[in-house]
C-alpha cells in the first residue's frame, strides 16, 4: 500500500534525479561552450549570462552568451559553430548591439569567460 510518506519519498527521489541530470547537462554544456569560445580567434571578450552553470538551470534552459568584438558578418557562422553538438539551445548576442544599460549589466554581472 502506498502511504503519503512513501509517495513523498518517491517524488523527492524523482526531483533529485531530475536536478542531478540538469546539473550534469549544465556543467557539460558550460565546459564545452567555454572551450569553444576560448578557441575563437578575434573575440575580445565573452560573457555567460543567464542560468547556465547556476543552480536554477533546468530542462528547458538555454545558454546565453554575449560577445564583444564579434563582427555582424561573422555572427551566423559563429552561432552555428558554437551550437553544433551543444546539448542546449544557444542565444548569441553582440555587446555592440545591446542597450547601454543592458551592456553594463553584462559587464558587471555576467561571467567573463574570454578576455580580461
Amino acid at each position: 500500500m502506498t502511504t503519503p510518506r512513501k509517495l513523498a519519498e518517491v517524488l523527492a527521489a524523482r526531483t533529485a534525479v531530475r536536478r542531478e541530470a540538469a546539473e550534469r547537462r549544465s556543467r557539460g554544456a558550460k565546459a564545452q561552450l567555454v572551450a569553444r569560445l576560448r578557441a575563437l580567434p578575434g573575440i575580445e571578450r565573452a560573457w555567460l549570462i543567464g542560468s547556465l552553470g547556476k543552480p536554477h538551470f533546468g530542462e528547458r534552459s538555454d545558454a546565453d552568451v554575449v560577445m564583444e568584438g564579434l563582427s555582424a558578418d561573422a555572427w551566423g557562422r559563429t552561432w552555428s559553430d558554437l551550437q553544433l553538438g551543444l546539448e542546449v539551445s544557444l542565444d548569441l548576442l553582440r555587446l555592440e548591439e545591446l542597450e547601454p544599460d543592458f551592456a553594463e549589466r553584462v559587464r558587471t554581472e555576467g561571467e567573463l569567460v574570454v578576455g580580461s
